[in-house]
C-alpha cells in the first residue's frame, strides 16, 4: 500500500516531539513522546498517523490525542511522556508503521517517524527423545 502524503501545512514556530518511542504487548503497541511546549493559544494536541495491519490488511488509522493546555504544561513540568494505543496485529505482507506531528492552530510541525516493535519470535516445538 503507497503512503499517501495529503499536503499539510507546516508549521515553523514549533517542534517536531522529541523521545518518540514504542513498545508492544502482543498486538497492542503504546506510542510514547515528550510533550511539545507551544503557547496556549495555539496549543492543538498531537496527530499519530499509523498504518497498521487488521484483519490481515494493512488500514491507516489516524489517531489525535488531545487534552488541556495545563495538562501538556503539567506534563512538560513533570517530564512527563505522552501515550497512545494502536491494535497492529500479525499477517500482512508489508511492515505497520506510524509517524507523529505536533499540532497547532496554524497547521502540523515536521513528524518523527516512530521506531515500530516487531512481534515476539515463537518458539517452534522440539520433539522429547
Amino acid at each position: 500500500m503507497p503512503v499517501l502524503w495529503i499536503g499539510l501545512p507546516y508549521s515553523v514556530l514549533y517542534l517536531p516531539p522529541v523521545a518518540v518511542s514504542a513498545n508492544r504487548v502482543g498486538n497492542e503497541v503504546t506510542i510514547f513522546w515528550q510533550p511539545v511546549w507551544e503557547t496556549e493559544d495555539d496549543y492543538e494536541g498531537y496527530l499519530v498517523e499509523a498504518w497498521v495491519c487488521q484483519g490481515g490488511k494493512q488500514v491507516f488509522q489516524p489517531v489525535g490525542y488531545i487534552t488541556t493546555y495545563n495538562d501538556n504544561q503539567k506534563a512538560i513540568q513533570n517530564k512527563s511522556l505522552i501515550a497512545v494505543k494502536v491494535i497492529d496485529e500479525p499477517g500482512c505482507d508489508v511492515p505497520s508503521r506510524a509517524r507523529l506531528y505536533t499540532v497547532e492552530k496554524h497547521g502540523y510541525t515536521n513528524y518523527r517517524m516512530v521506531p515500530w516493535p516487531g512481534f515476539e519470535a515463537t518458539a517452534a516445538p522440539t520433539a522429547t527423545p
